[in-house]
């Protein structure tokens, strides 16, 4: 009898669940985007494709075809790919954004890390990113997890043995690059400590040598002018001697070598006083009220810089949140251009500058003293923000490294000259991908850190260049004077006061309400303009929030006020105001509860006065709605019951209290005009004027 055979175990490896959280499902999203001839168009796409669902999605995926919108090329849209039964999870991004995959990747994690409504299974933990439909194909022919794993070990393990080793060559080659890298990098860093470490010795023994010297020099001229003195006055018997005082010169004897030095240092080159500057720039800017420039900046529209006035614009910034890290003396620059990256190791007092030798954007940041724990917050990011100056009909470019503070920001800045090759293609760079690297260093020249930015300003760099190519650069302008200025008044960052911060938010109707009048402030494309190019707001950001408020604003049927309702136009929510207003009118009924009572008055007041003034038809059970609100806020209560209840030919017998408040009727206020033009005391002149500008 033979021995019975072992049992065989099983090689199936229990398959995981699929995954079943917020990117499972298919998803569509509603996007804006410019047509081939810039017009505003508007669509549902694809943000998450689930092809065990919706199988018909699998081709149009392959095709590059997903995102086709009226059958223009496919829009630049992100996606994610999910494929429960193969096991498969991507992220697709358009070839145009391959340069975002890092950032898009890292997104996307960070949203599956903070979904707590379904377990992670390892195969969404891999998240492949696949950019373009050819790399989306080449993902999906790989074999999946559960496939491998089905297979028997025996016949897994020569394949699995090579892809380790050939997995092990490519991880020390990378290690050997890495480790030459880090090795030519501390080859530089101890070269640049020994420059700086020559340069203070020198500083040092010429400062002693420059007190030393100018004691004995003063010494010499003084007994120089005694003998002078006393061979053209020996006859003079009045000659009184001067004395001198102990305590006067101890003090030139206590004064430090590195105050005689930086005194020294300053002769012949002159720092123009701030006031000086803006009066200096004000005329030239007044000429042209639509140049753009951080000074000309209203300062109404900055809530937190109110104070700003004229001349003392930079001692405000300081006062009003704007650490003032400058130093005593502010640095010279030379004509060409900004310093590089070798002057920046010299020079103690420049904030930041341009790596000139690496590739890539790389920024060299100086922090002042105490400060060594900014920019290592990674719940508060640093930005980076590109900001267009004119100074004297000339562009300057202010770079302004940024971590925002509890009650101010901390701000490094440097300025770069547009007009030159090497700092033009710095912004180029910027211009096709937002992302730099920062090499931190503390006051003492001590290496702090290095960190990454990445950000979505690529559309603010290229506008900063177009606008620099529009304007007519002047060949006589002293370029270091410029320059100067604009690191003596640069403009505000971080600065509150547009409505622009924050892209993403769904504000409720009452919010809304308040927020209308000052986006309406910053909805001209000047002002537009201006917070791209100046505050280098993203425009992006410009774009969502405006699209969004527009869209919020006419679903809930609140009134535009000039400047949206242009741009909304403009945008293509509606062919021309009186269909916006149309449009508000029929959904506003729905909001009232939604809103204060004064808000619901004024909302009305303002929509039916545009309605009249447009020959837009109103609905009578609108028109009694609307004085429905309006009358309990404009009305006094003792009027309440005469108010409900108006006859258009019995106006007369209502006192002026209450005729006063019928102005604010939709339809009888020029009624109740000619009814108060016959009473006396107790008119109020003010609201009969404001009645009379509103009828049509």
């Amino acid at each position: 009898m033979h021995p019975e055979a072992p049992e065989r175990r099983s090689s199936r490896v229990p398959r995981e669940a699929a995954y079943d959280g917020r990117f499972a499902a298919t998803r569509l999203e509603h996007v804006h985007f410019r047509g081939a001839a810039g017009e505003p168009l508007s669509a549902d796409v694809h943000v998450v494709v689930n092809v065990s669902t919706d199988p018909s999605l699998r081709q149009l995926a392959l095709d590059d075809t997903l995102h086709v919108v009226r059958g223009g090329p496919p829009l630049a849209v992100p996606y994610v790919f999910h494929d429960p039964a193969a096991k498969k999870f991507a992220l697709v991004l358009p070839i145009a954004l391959r340069h975002h995959e890092f950032a898009e990747r890292a997104q996307l994690l960070l949203a599956l890390g903070e979904d707590e409504s379904a377990a992670i299974p390892a195969y969404v933990r891999a998240a492949r990113v696949c950019v373009g439909a050819v790399e989306l194909a080449a993902y999906l022919r790989e074999q999946g997890p559960g496939e491998t794993a089905e297979r028997p070990l025996d016949a897994r393990s020569d394949e699995d043995l090579r892809e380790r080793e050939s997995f092990l060559e490519r991880s020390f080659a990378d290690l050997a690059i890495r480790e030459q890298a880090l090795a030519e990098r501390l080859a530089l860093l101890q070269e640049r400590e020994e420059i700086a470490a020559g340069v203070h010795d020198a500083e040092t023994s010429a400062g002693e040598y420059l007190a030393a010297d100018g004691l004995e020099s003063q010494r010499r001229l003084d007994g120089a002018l005694t003998a002078d003195e006393a061979d053209d006055f020996e006859e003079d018997e009045d000659v009184e001697e001067e004395e001198v005082d102990e305590g006067e010169l101890d003090a030139v004897e206590d004064v430090s070598p590195d105050e005689v030095l930086d005194a020294d240092s300053q002769v012949g080159e002159p720092v123009p006083d701030v006031a000086f500057v803006e009066e200096d720039r004000g005329p030239a800017l007044a000429d042209d009220p639509g140049r753009i420039s951080s000074v000309e900046v209203d300062t109404d529209e900055f809530e937190a810089l109110e104070a700003l006035e004229g001349p003392d614009m930079e001692a405000t910034y300081v006062a009003e949140g704007y650490e003032d890290v400058t130093g005593p003396h502010p640095r010279t620059l030379p004509p060409s251009e900004t310093p590089s990256s070798e002057a920046f190791f010299t020079r103690s007092a420049q904030e930041m500058a341009i790596d000139d030798s690496r590739r890539g954007v790389t920024l060299l940041v100086r922090l002042t003293e105490g400060k060594e724990g900014v920019f290592a917050d990674p719940q508060n990011p640093a930005e980076l923000l590109v900001q267009l100056m004119d100074v004297q009909d000339y562009p300057v470019v202010v770079l302004a490294l940024m971590q925002r503070g509890e009650r101010r920001p901390y701000v490094r800045r440097e300025v770069l000259d547009p007009c030159t090759p090497a700092h033009r293609r710095v912004l180029e760079q910027l211009a096709e991908r937002f992302a730099a690297e920062a090499i931190v260093y503390a006051a003492d020249g001590r290496s702090v850190g290095t960190f990454e930015l990445v950000g979505n300003r690529e559309l603010n760099v290229t506008r900063v260049l177009e606008a620099v190519d529009a304007m007519s650069i002047p060949v006589d302008v002293d370029r270091a004077a410029v320059l100067e200025r604009a690191l003596a008044a640069p403009p505000p960052a971080g600065g509150s006061g547009h409505p622009f911060g924050e892209p993403d938010s769904h504000p409720v109707p009452s919010e809304l309400v308040a927020l209308l009048p000052l986006l309406d402030k910053w909805a001209s494309l000047e002002q537009q303009s201006r917070a791209a190019l100046v505050l280098s707001v993203p425009v992006p950001d410009i774009e969502t929030v405006l699209d969004r408020r527009i869209q919020e604003a006419l679903e809930r049927g609140l009134h535009l006020p000039t400047a949206l309702e242009e741009e909304a136009i403009r945008r293509g929510f509606a062919v021309d105001a009186a269909a916006l207003v149309g449009t508000a009118i029929r959904a506003f009924p729905n909001t009232v509860g939604l809103v204060g009572r004064s808000q619901a008055a004024d909302n009305w007041e303002q929509l039916l006065t545009r309605a009249m003034d447009l020959d837009v038809p109103v609905e009578d059970a609108t028109v009694e709605a609307a004085w429905e609100a309006i009358r309990q806020v404009r009305g006094a209560v003792e009027d309440q019951a005469e108010l409900a209840s108006l006859d258009a030919g019995k106006l007369d017998s209502l006192s002026v209290r209450a005729l006063t408040a019928v102005l604010h009727h939709p339809t009888l206020r020029g009624a109740a005009l000619r009814a108060l033009a016959t009473r006396g005391e107790g008119v109020d002149p003010e609201e009969v004027v404001q009645a009379f500008g509103k009828l049509p």
